[in-house]
C-alpha cells in the first residue's frame, strides 16, 4: 500500500534536498527540477532557497523555472502573493536577475518580452505615479537591469516581432504619458530602444521624434539634464542625432535657464550665436545668461558690437538702453577694445543729443567710465554741438553747462567768439538768467568768457533783475568776484541788491 505524503512533509524533503545537494546523485537534479517546476514556481521561500547562490542555482533552477514564471504572469494565471501586485513582481526582477547569463536563453527572453509588457503598467500605477517612487530607486534599476539585459541579447525572429513591437509600445506610452510626467523613470527605457534595429519596422525613428518632443516640453533643465545622464553624458546624447543638438539648442536660445544649464555643451559657434541670441531679448534675459556663463564668450568683441547696436536702437526705452549699456561695461572689454567697437562715438551721440534724457544719460556715462571713453577725440563734435545749442540756453542751458563742466575740450576762446558774434546770443544768456536766476549755468557759461563779455551779460543781468531770491546766488557772486569791473550804476544797483543779506 502506497504511503500518501503531506503537503508539509514534501516541503521538508525538499528543503533537505536543497540545503544537502551533496547526499544526492546528479540524475535526482532533474526530477527535483522538474518537481520545482510543476508544484513550487510560485513558492517564494522554496525560490529564495533556491536562488540564494550559484551553486543552488545552477543544481536547481532552470531557463524552464524562469520561463513558466514569466508566462504565468503574462497569461494572467499568476497568483499574487504579496500586499500588492509591485511587490511580487519586484520579487521576481530580483530573483531573475540573479541568474547566471547561461539561463538566459533565446526562448526565456522571448517570453520576458510578454512579462514586460505586462508588469510595466501595474508598476507604472502602484509605484510610478504614487508617493512610493522615492523608496524605490533600487527596485527600478533593478528593473532596468532586467529590461537592459533581455533587449541587448535577445534574438528577435519574425514570429516575435510583434511581440516587440508590443513591448516597445508600452514603454513609448508610459515615457509620454500626461506630457512626460514619468519622463525621470521610463527615459532609459524608451531610448534604450534607439540603436539595437531587431527588426525592419524602425521603431528608432519614434524614439528620436518623442525624444525631441520631451526636450521640447521639458519645463526644468536640471531635471532634463538630469534625465538625460541616467543614461549617458549630454555630449553623447547631443551625438545620437541632430535633432536633439537642435531642439535643445532651441529651447536654449528661448528660456534663460535653459541656456546656462546647457550652454557648456555647446561648441563655440553655437555658444556665440546663443549669447548673441539673448542680445536680442530683453536686457533682464541676457544679463542672467551672460552671468550665468561666468562670461564664458568666445568672441566678446562681436559680442560687445551686439550689445552696442541694441542699446543704440532703444532711444525710446532709457530703461532698457541703460542696462544693455551696464551689460556692455559688464564683460570686462578694455578700454582699446571698447574703442574699435565705436563705444566712444556712442557715448557722444548721447552727449550731444538735444533730448535732455538721453544727454543726461550720456554725461552718466562719462563720468561713471571716463576712463574708457576717448575725450580728447570728442572735442571736434563737442564744438559743432555747442555751435547749434550756445545761442539757445532756454532750452539747452543743461546740456550747455555740462559739457562746459566735464572738460571735453570746449575753450574759452571757442565760446568768447561764438557768443560776441552776435548781440543775440549776449542777450539770450542774459534773459535765461533773468528768467531763471540759474547759479550753476552763470558759473558754466562765465567760465568760458573772457572779462569784457563777462561785463556785457552781468551788465544786461543786473540791469534786468529786482530784488527776489532767485537771483542772490548770481548777485553775490558777481558782487564778490566782479565788482570793480562794474560800472558805477550797476554798482549801486549791487549794493542795493545786496542790502540785508
Amino acid at each position: 500500500m502506497a504511503i500518501e505524503i503531506t503537503e508539509e512533509r514534501k516541503r521538508e524533503l525538499l528543503f533537505n534536498f536543497i540545503e544537502n545537494p551533496s547526499i544526492y546523485k546528479f540524475r535526482d537534479f532533474k526530477e527535483i527540477r522538474d518537481i520545482i517546476v510543476s508544484d513550487y514556481q510560485d513558492d517564494y521561500d522554496i525560490l529564495e532557497r533556491i536562488f540564494i547562490n550559484e551553486k543552488s542555482r545552477q543544481l536547481l533552477s532552470s531557463t524552464k523555472l524562469l520561463q513558466t514564471i514569466a508566462t504565468n504572469f503574462s497569461n494572467g494565471s499568476f497568483e499574487f502573493n504579496l500586499d500588492e501586485k509591485s511587490d511580487d513582481i519586484f520579487f521576481f526582477i530580483k530573483q531573475f536577475n540573479l541568474h547566471e547569463d547561461k539561463f538566459f536563453t533565446n526562448t526565456f527572453m522571448v517570453a520576458s518580452l510578454e512579462f514586460l509588457s505586462y508588469i510595466l503598467p501595474i508598476l507604472d500605477k502602484e509605484v510610478v505615479n504614487t508617493e512610493k517612487i522615492e523608496s524605490h530607486d533600487a527596485q527600478i534599476e533593478s528593473l532596468y537591469t532586467f529590461f537592459e539585459r533581455i533587449i541587448s541579447k535577445l534574438n528577435l525572429q519574425q514570429a516575435d516581432q510583434v511581440k516587440y513591437q508590443n513591448l516597445f509600445n508600452k514603454i513609448e506610452q508610459l515615457f509620454n504619458f500626461n506630457n512626460y510626467k514619468n519622463a525621470s523613470i521610463w527615459f532609459k527605457f524608451y531610448f534604450y530602444f534607439r540603436d539595437k534595429k531587431k527588426f525592419t519596422n524602425n521603431i528608432e525613428s519614434n524614439v528620436i521624434n518623442h525624444v525631441s518632443a520631451f526636450i521640447r516640453t521639458a519645463q526644468n533643465p536640471k531635471s532634463l539634464k538630469e534625465v538625460i545622464e541616467s543614461v549617458l553624458s549630454i555630449e553623447d546624447f547631443l551625438s545620437v542625432a541632430n535633432n536633439y543638438l537642435n531642439e535643445l539648442f532651441n529651447r536654449c536660445t528661448g528660456t534663460p535657464d535653459f541656456a546656462i544649464e546647457f550652454y557648456s555643451y555647446f561648441d563655440e559657434t553655437k555658444k556665440q550665436n546663443l549669447i548673441e541670441s539673448w542680445v536680442s531679448n530683453n536686457s533682464n534675459n541676457a544679463k542672467k545668461v551672460i552671468e550665468g556663463i561666468n562670461n564664458d564668450i568666445p568672441d566678446k568683441i562681436n559680442l560687445a558690437t551686439k550689445i552696442l547696436a541694441r542699446a543704440n536702437s532703444l532711444n525710446n526705452n532709457l530703461n532698457e538702453k541703460k542696462a544693455f549699456f551696464n551689460l556692455l561695461l559688464a564683460i570686462n572689454l578694455t578700454k582699446s577694445e571698447l574703442s574699435s567697437i565705436g563705444y566712444t562715438n556712442q557715448v557722444a551721440s548721447l552727449i550731444f543729443n538735444t533730448n535732455i534724457n538721453l544727454h543726461n544719460f550720456g554725461i552718466d556715462q562719462l563720468e561713471e567710465h571716463r576712463e574708457f571713453i576717448d575725450t580728447k577725440s570728442l572735442r571736434p563734435k563737442a564744438e559743432a554741438f555747442m555751435s547749434s545749442i550756445l545761442g539757445n540756453p532756454n532750452s539747452y542751458h543743461n546740456q550747455i553747462q555740462n559739457i562746459i563742466i566735464n572738460r571735453l575740450g570746449i575753450t574759452t576762446t571757442f565760446v568768447d567768439k561764438f557768443i560776441i558774434s552776435n548781440q543775440s546770443y549776449i542777450n539770450a544768456i542774459s534773459n535765461y538768467l533773468i528768467n531763471s536766476g540759474n547759479l550753476d549755468y552763470y558759473r558754466a557759461i562765465i567760465s568760458k568768457l573772457n572779462t569784457s563779455t563777462i561785463t556785457m551779460v552781468n551788465n544786461n543781468f543786473i540791469n534786468g533783475i529786482n530784488k527776489h531770491q532767485k537771483y542772490y546766488g548770481i548777485v553775490n557772486h558777481i558782487n564778490d568776484n566782479f565788482y570793480d569791473s562794474l560800472a558805477d550804476n550797476f554798482k549801486t544797483k549791487i549794493e542795493t541788491l545786496t542790502e540785508g543779506d
